[in-house]
């Protein structure tokens, strides 16, 4: 009889499962229509053996994660980590090669500093070019129609493996040494590397630095580049999970988001940039609302110095967010002496760390313009705006942000999510209905659902919601981070004859994402019916169909 009850319960559970598995499962059989299409076009069957293991891995991952987020209930820390790690490693897959945004820059940047660390030439002595191994070359060029030391080379674009993905690049993955057998010796490439604080960029050295000096290939070169990149970025947030009092959810949701998982996958510093802000921002919660409760009371006034000294530099739009100290009360610091001088060492550290590593650019940003007059440059309609200039014409400079935050909201918001993943492929990416599914998700998440399969201390306390003022300060430096964003924007991308701004993107909000929406919660919780957990499941479930329709569109492209 017991053991009747017991198959009878196993069966309840999985019927529960079933509905979740039929949102992977029935776009995969969606899906598998445009592989079956490609391999009928072009006889290539390693796509559809791909296809399957594809399905069969995302099958066994979510209901694996499901039945142990509905079993045992573990931390959200705990389920973040599992999710991110899993799905991170999939798109890793999905997306082959060099396939991130700006991600050439990013590979040239790790692959210097990976040579500083075992001590290898950083760049050839006949030509000044970074220097990479010749095996490596080809990932720059697979054809190998550039000569990197002509700078008058007019010759066709390079292929770059990854860019964009298509078909080949998954048969060209996975034969990558049987093609390409090259030496070890320094050749040069005509990459740019990116001038910023090497910090966020040591994960990834890291992972290059030990496939070369064990001799490992390309592939695993980039494998464990960006491996060491989805570790660091999991462990970031999925501490701010675990620090934070507050929001929770927050974290976690915009963590899983597909851009932040994309990018956490490849060699972008943008991982370091969001898990960083992340963990600065939970632990400036927990001080708010709990306290220093660590035995050492500088442990943790200690560790915001860091990590306010770490993203400073890499994005100066960010450096706002080191204000948030503001927020502290002085019991949080031990009175009113110690919460100045707390205040002073978080500012210092991150003003300190930003002047050393971005002077120049603060000089080139802060210098008079050398022409008679600024009307005579708007006139000529030629280069780009310079600071001076925009200052002097406030109206003109108030009217190209806001003109530029209304004409690109939608495509701002679809940036955030992953509307267009990549190096802004408009075919690789999330579409409308699911860009709004997820905004629709983390609109609930803000507001506070309703949360009663999590445990006690994770739950919204009516304490634990910021006040008024609170509020406006921290809106404050959030519009700050997004006008400085907007400045940049005018002045490195933007020509004179742009109506809007150029270059901005979604994906630079995502660190600022969680403060953004815990400004909705209020004392009294808005109950939208559906629990925290399920909206984060469908989160993981989404992007699940997102990988499915990625690989099934790069499968069409020839």
């Amino acid at each position: 009889m017991m053991q009747e009850l017991r198959k009878n319960r196993k069966k309840r559970e999985w019927m529960q499962y079933m509905p979740s598995l039929l949102m992977v499962l029935l776009p995969a059989l969606y899906h598998a229509c445009n592989v079956r299409a490609a391999f009928l076009a072009n006889g290539d069957g390693l796509p559809v053996k791909l296809y399957g293991l594809l399905v069969t891995l995302l099958l066994l991952g979510t209901g694996g994660f499901l039945a142990w987020d509905h079993g045992r209930k573990p931390p959200l820390h705990r389920r973040f980590f599992a999710a991110a790690w899993f799905l991170g490693l999939l798109y890793m897959a999905v997306m082959p090669g060099l396939s991130a945004p700006d991600e050439l820059s990013h590979y040239s940047t790790v692959y210097r500093l990976s040579s500083r660390l075992i001590g290898a030439p950083e760049l050839t002595e006949n030509a000044g070019l970074i220097a990479v191994r010749e095996r490596d070359y080809p990932l720059e060029d697979m054809e190998g129609v550039k000569t990197p030391e002509c700078p008058e080379d007019v010759e066709a674009e390079p292929s770059v493996m990854g860019n964009p993905v298509i078909n080949q690049s998954y048969r060209s993955a996975i034969r990558w040494e049987r093609r390409y057998h090259g030496s070890d010796r320094p050749v040069s490439s005509a990459l740019p590397d990116v001038r910023t604080t090497p910090v966020m960029y040591l994960p990834q050295a890291l992972g290059f630095a030990l496939v070369r000096l064990f001799g490992g290939g390309s592939m695993l070169l980039l494998f464990a580049g960006k491996c060491f990149n989805l570790l660091v970025y999991c462990i970031l947030v999925s501490w701010a999970i675990r620090v934070t009092p507050v929001g929770k959810a927050l974290f976690f949701g915009a963590g899983m988001l597909p851009m932040s998982l994309h990018l956490a996958s490849s060699l972008s510093y943008d991982a370091g940039i969001i898990g960083t802000v992340f963990l600065f921002s939970a632990l400036i919660l927990s001080l708010r609302f709990c306290g220093n409760r660590t035995k050492n009371p500088w442990e943790q006034p200690l560790l915001l110095c860091v990590l306010a000294a770490a993203f400073s530099p890499c994005k100066l739009v960010y450096f706002p967010l080191a204000a948030l100290v503001f927020l502290l009360p002085e019991t949080s610091c031990g009175g009113r002496r110690k919460k100045l001088l707390f205040l002073l060492s978080v500012l210092f550290s991150a003003v300190f760390s930003m002047l050393i590593v971005n002077s120049g650019v603060l000089f080139a940003y802060a210098a008079p313009q050398h022409s008679s007059s600024a009307a005579a440059i708007v006139e000529a309609g030629r280069g780009q705006y310079t600071a001076g200039e925009l200052l002097s014409r406030p109206f003109f400079l108030f009217r190209m942000v806001f003109d530029s935050f209304s004409l690109q909201s939608g495509t701002l918001l679809g940036g955030v999510v992953g509307e267009r993943l990549g190096n802004l492929d408009p075919l690789l990416g999330a579409p409308a209905f699911l860009v709004g599914l997820y905004w629709l998700g983390l609109w609930m998440l803000g507001l506070g659902t309703e949360d009663s399969d999590f445990d006690a201390h994770e739950r919204l306390t009516p304490s634990g919601v910021l006040r008024g003022r609170e509020k406006l300060w921290v809106a404050m430096l959030l519009l700050s981070v997004m006008l400085l964003t907007a400045g940049a924007m005018l002045l490195t991308w933007t020509t004179r004859e742009s109506a809007v701004i150029e270059g901005m993107q979604g994906r630079y909000f995502l660190p600022i994402l969680p403060l953004g929406l815990l400004l909705l919660r209020k004392e009294k919780r808005n109950i939208c019916g559906i629990s925290e957990r399920r909206v984060l499941s469908g989160f993981v479930l989404m992007n699940a169909y997102l990988l499915l329709r990625i690989f099934a569109l790069a499968c069409l492209r020839v």
